[in-house]
């Protein structure tokens, strides 16, 4: 039985890294300032899984390094940043505008302003693997078609 070698970028709750930008997002019309550092978070995690798996690849003697690093750093680059900022914000929107719409003396400004960012934050584990699981499907039957 061979036992299957753990990435800590991917396979364990350092994974959440990637995932910085999506609190930026539920918070961008409450705490704009919020936003940029969390992308700056989120990309950081990013090119550190691109030089962990860049060194693993060419401490075994691979010559595709720069494949792998490229082909590791479009897929941080969807999955962690882009695909998920994307579902986050137009998460937040969409539910801020159904809240304005609604005439209910209970949706007070107060709930107009939280329940989104809540939404938003709540949003984020449901989203993880799908999206990575879809990352993976989209480049294998992409671009990995040129280079694998």
């Amino acid at each position: 039985m061979t036992k299957k070698e753990i990435d800590i970028w991917r396979d364990t709750p350092i994974r959440l890294l990637g995932y910085t930008n999506e609190l930026g997002e539920s918070f961008r019309y409450i705490f704009p300032r919020l936003v940029r550092p969390s992308y700056f978070i989120a990309t950081g995690y990013c090119v550190c899984d691109v030089i962990d798996k860049s060194s693993k690849t060419i401490k075994l003697g691979a010559s595709q390094a720069a494949i792998n690093a490229f082909d590791c750093m479009l897929w941080q680059i969807l999955a962690s940043v882009a695909i998920p900022g994307f579902v986050i914000n137009r998460t937040v929107h969409g539910s801020t505008w159904v809240l304005e719409k609604i005439k209910n003396p209970r949706v007070t400004p107060f709930v107009i302003k939280w329940l989104p960012v809540m939404i938003g934050i709540s949003t984020i584990p449901f989203i993880v693997h799908p999206i990575d699981d879809g990352t993976t499907l989209l480049l294998n039957k992409t671009t990995r078609k040129f280079y694998t």
